[in-house]
């Protein structure tokens, strides 16, 4: 979906029909996990924290919809403030309710270790670095080279396709060697390179080859944040991953978004807006970089990834056991 990019559109608005392609997508999901996903009964019959998932998603929705009325008519109007303020409640009583429920959706003693808050820290991070990669690279090809929406389009697919052959062919077999804070290190060091490298955009023509090749270069997705942890939990860290981009994806595109119209407003020029937006953007990722070297531990991520190999190759064993 992110070589879909927007419609050459004011940098406030919203093309809201770009989020009716995800409705058919949605529907063959739902027709097909039923069908494809085996139903585990090994774990027996567990409570699920409806309330408190009504309260996250509300307060999610409240979120994004203040950020969005906020770049549309200013974070100062009443019904961004109420949206915002209603997000902020809305998680308070989430934490709340968390606390007190026998089985919270979100157990906060995860947060206690400090390699799974730096996983979910560097994703919210990256997330809002990746969402303003393509918003910004799609409109300047459109509002500022001219091409059409479909080139536009079109010209994101190389760096899709990065991201699915590094970290199908790549990453895989050099998480071994490296180990997963150098990977991801390594991940976040390529992408500060690409944003720094398109921050450089101008208005003139002579940048139209480098910016198709620019938007190849973004392997940094394919090393997202490990979850490092025990195979019970992790259905609940790749929630938390998820969640985390997409929530980063939000806030981060709300705040470089408002950036780069403020320096466009100062410089009059569309491009220099969405460079200096790319060099807000080099800022979180050294932010992340930084999260990742002292928070992220990678003797227990190691430990815990040897940890499961073994266990299991112990159950392909006794399977094959079994079987004999």
């Amino acid at each position: 979906m992110s070589s879909f990019p927007p419609k050459s559109q004011p940098i406030h608005s919203q093309n809201t029909t770009n989020f009716l392609v995800n409705l058919p997508i949605i529907a063959v999901l739902l027709i097909l996990i039923p069908r494809v996903i085996p139903d585990d009964k090994s774990t027996g019959r567990q409570r699920i924290d409806v309330f408190g998932a009504v309260l996250v998603t509300a307060s999610a929705a409240a979120l994004m919809y203040g950020l969005s009325s906020g770049q549309q008519q200013g974070f100062g109007s009443l019904g961004t403030v109420l949206a915002l303020g209603a997000a902020v409640l809305l998680a308070l009583v989430f934490v709340l309710v968390e606390r007190t429920t026998t089985a919270p959706m979100v157990p906060f003693s995860y947060f206690s270790s400090a390699t799974h808050r730096a996983a979910v820290g560097a994703m919210l991070l990256m997330g809002a670095v990746l969402a303003a990669y393509v918003y910004f690279t799609s409109l300047y090809m459109q509002r500022v080279l001219g091409e059409s929406a479909l080139l536009a389009g079109l010209s994101l697919i190389p760096s899709t396709a990065t991201v699915i052959l590094t970290s199908t062919f790549a990453t895989r077999r050099l998480l071994a060697r490296l180990g997963v804070k150098r990977m991801l290190l390594i991940g976040l060091a390529s992408m500060g390179v690409g944003q720094v490298w398109l921050s450089f955009m101008t208005s003139g023509g002579l940048r139209r080859q480098r910016v198709a090749r620019t938007a190849a270069d973004r392997p940094g997705n394919s090393s997202g944040p490990p979850s490092c942890v025990d195979r019970r939990e992790q259905g609940l860290a790749g929630g938390l991953l998820t969640t985390g981009q997409q929530m980063g994806s939000a806030v981060g595109l709300a705040l470089l978004a408002t950036i780069a119209a403020a320096h466009t407003g100062q410089t009059g020029s569309l491009a220099a807006g969405y460079g200096f937006s790319y060099l807000v953007a080099t800022g979180i990722v050294l932010i992340a970089m930084v999260l990742v070297a002292t928070q992220l531990n990678h003797k227990a991520c190691q430990s815990e990834l040897a940890r499961q190999r073994k266990e299991a190759a112990q159950t392909r064993t006794d399977a094959l056991l079994r079987k004999g």
